[in-house]
């Protein structure tokens, strides 16, 4: 576990080192497969991921968000805690996958998502719903959208 970033965080905030290297921890797993949104996942030597390793293995460095959508729903057994009506990925959790995993940053991918919308490679709930999901098109078409 990565040590010397529990010391940090503690020494720069108000956590508690032992207490919260205890809860990290607890929640940490070297599972290959999706154990939800409150695992952490170790994914390397001292480097942590709220996300499995086959996830970083199957999306690292991807340019495509339908790739991405495509393999959290078909591919990963991704199930979203929190989601709207329908079988999606919510517009969050692709946007944090996409950050963490795939190599966009937040914003890229936030822009890259509305290219999909626009051409129609993502189709997304209507923008105004809290909790949107993104689907792929019902024609399942493969172009990219690439995060520049």
């Amino acid at each position: 576990m990565a040590l010397e970033h529990v010391e940090t965080l503690a020494d720069e905030s108000h956590v508690e080192a032992e207490s919260f290297r205890t809860d990290l921890a607890a929640v940490t797993t070297d599972s290959a497969a999706w154990g939800g949104d409150r695992a952490v996942y170790e994914v390397g030597e001292d480097r942590l991921s709220a996300y499995p390793p086959a996830w970083h293995e199957a999306l690292g460095g991807t340019a495509s968000l339908p790739e991405v959508v495509r393999y959290l729903l078909d591919e990963s057994d991704y199930r979203p805690v929190d989601a709207g009506a329908g079988d999606g990925v919510p517009e969050d959790d692709l946007l944090d996958v996409a950050a963490a995993v795939a190599g966009f940053t937040r914003e890229a991918a936030k822009a890259a998502l509305e290219d999909c919308r626009a051409d129609g490679r993502l189709v997304e709930d209507v923008d105004q719903h809290p909790e949107a999901n993104v689907y792929l098109p019902r024609s399942e078409h493969e172009r990219d959208a690439s995060p520049e």
